[in-house]
């Protein structure tokens, strides 16, 4: 990698610029987890990731939100949110 970087400059910009956009995107869950519900959470995901609930299982979305799948499913089924 450090060759890489040495040899092609612009690869140390798109190494940068992809480690700012990943710390923006951590801090943007550790703020959803802190200030929002599970609710909120959830609907967030979807509106930030639309696709999620087609590439993953209801399992994965729950771990990324925090949630049990149990919540998750007793969530979509009492607020009328069902996936996308």
């Amino acid at each position: 990698m450090e060759q890489l970087i040495a040899d092609v400059p612009a690869w140390s910009d798109l190494m940068l610029q992809n480690d700012l956009d990943q710390a923006i995107r951590t801090q943007t869950r550790i703020n959803a987890v802190i200030n929002m519900n599970a609710v909120e959470r959830y609907q967030d995901m979807r509106r930030s990731y639309p696709d999620y609930e087609d590439r993953f299982s209801q399992t994965a979305i729950a771990s990324y939100l925090g949630i049990q799948p149990e919540t998750l499913s007793r969530l979509r089924k009492r607020w009328g949110l069902r996936p996308c």
